[in-house]
């Protein structure tokens, strides 16, 4: 265990008031197992175990053996996560008390080397192309895009964005709006894809009118390299962005509360600020699967329980 208190000391002179930082500075703790990659997977969990098998499964299997690993467990220490970074040799940050940006904010510190993170939340589900289509993107996006990249995103199935792409690539449209309305892109906890289980469900395959993920990954895959740019608030349960625009916009946003959601406003807001004015990148080459948004995500975990095929990797 490292203590962490002069990094963050050092953080709060250009972030927030020192008293927040203070508040963590004796509860913050590092397994360091770093390899010293320029990437680095920061996965976010501690509060939905009953995803962690096949979530951890897909983990292990999918991200290259070059990178770094780092699970962030904000607000408890968890010992199944410590043991399962063991285990796998990744690193591991814990804190006692719960500011999610903050701990992410010392978590990118933490890895000087890194140039580009990766964050996936630990109801995020992904898939064999995700690492290779957000890479292949983010390339793309630095070195040809029309506009300045924020971060690089996969399809996701439960997404406001992403689920009325995944309809038309997979000639399921028709039936979706049949029976449950237009499929606009839209965001927010007011719309049909973040609040009706159904739809959730229907998303991961009930009825199927979708393949599941895998299904749906291997043929995005092998279509020709393809992105889009997202106009909408995107959510950010799995991205891919570079420490330079972490380092432009000074960090995710910290306050009093858990810190829940401000990194996503902040990094999403930036595509309107005409003093950074970047845009989100999606990778259309790739999908992940997405736990679900609020009540969605108690419906979505009893959908899981009975149909154990969904999420589970397939050998």
């Amino acid at each position: 265990m490292v203590n962490l208190t002069k990094k963050i000391i050092q953080l709060s002179k250009n972030q927030v008031k020192k008293n927040i930082y203070n508040s963590f500075k004796k509860d913050v703790n590092f397994d360091n197992r770093s390899k010293n990659s320029d990437n680095v997977v920061m996965v976010l969990a501690g509060y939905k175990s009953y995803f962690w098998d096949d979530f951890f499964a897909r983990i292990f299997k999918f991200v290259p053996d070059s990178y770094d690993v780092v699970v962030i467990s904000s607000g408890k220490v968890s010992d199944p996560l410590s043991k399962i970074c063991k285990a796998h040799n990744w690193s591991y940050i814990s804190s006692a008390k719960n500011n999610v940006s903050l701990l992410q904010n010392i978590a990118v510190d933490l890895f000087p080397l890194a140039k580009y993170i990766y964050k996936i939340d630990e109801d995020i589900f992904i898939t064999k192309h995700f690492f290779s289509g957000l890479k292949k993107t983010m390339d793309y996006a630095e070195a040809k895009g029309k506009y300045k990249v924020s971060f690089v995103a996969p399809l996701t199935n439960v997404n406001g964005y992403s689920y009325s792409i995944l309809l038309d690539y997979f000639h399921a449209r028709s039936i979706y709006e049949k029976e449950f309305g237009r499929a606009f892109i839209e965001s927010g906890p007011r719309n049909k894809i973040e609040t009706n289980s159904e739809i959730a469900k229907f998303m991961w395959g009930k009825g199927g009118y979708l393949p599941m993920i895998d299904e749906m990954d291997d043929t995005l895959g092998d279509l020709p390299f393809s992105f889009s740019i997202c106009p909408i608030r995107f959510s950010i349960g799995a991205i891919l962005y570079p420490r330079y625009v972490w380092e432009q916009i000074g960090g995710f946003p910290v306050n009093f509360g858990n810190g829940m959601g401000v990194d996503e406003e902040k990094i999403n807001g930036i595509s309107i600020n005409y003093s950074i004015s970047r845009v989100p990148y999606i990778s259309e080459n790739t999908v992940v699967g997405h736990g679900g948004f609020g009540s969605q995500a108690r419906a979505l975990k009893n959908f899981f329980e009975s149909h154990p095929e969904i999420t589970k990797l397939k050998s």
